[in-house]
């Protein structure tokens, strides 16, 4: 989640998993859920970013994770 002010290169990933499939459930005000069908090997669920206007957002996300092997 990047505003289109922020270079990808700025930025470090909230969620690091093996699934390419990671899906997006639902979004909230300031909320979303994903559903992850593989390995996750790194994973924040309190999210900042920074608006256009330089003020800071908090995402809080949750995650459906299913890992069967």
């Amino acid at each position: 989640m990047l505003s289109d002010d922020i270079k990808l290169d700025d930025s470090e990933p909230f969620l690091v998993t093996s699934d390419q499939f990671s899906k997006l459930d639902s979004v909230k005000e300031n909320a979303f859920t994903l559903t992850v069908n593989g390995r996750i090997y790194d994973y924040h669920n309190e999210i900042w970013t920074k608006k256009s206007n330089g003020q800071l957002h908090r995402w809080y996300v949750s995650i459906n994770a299913r890992y069967v092997r």
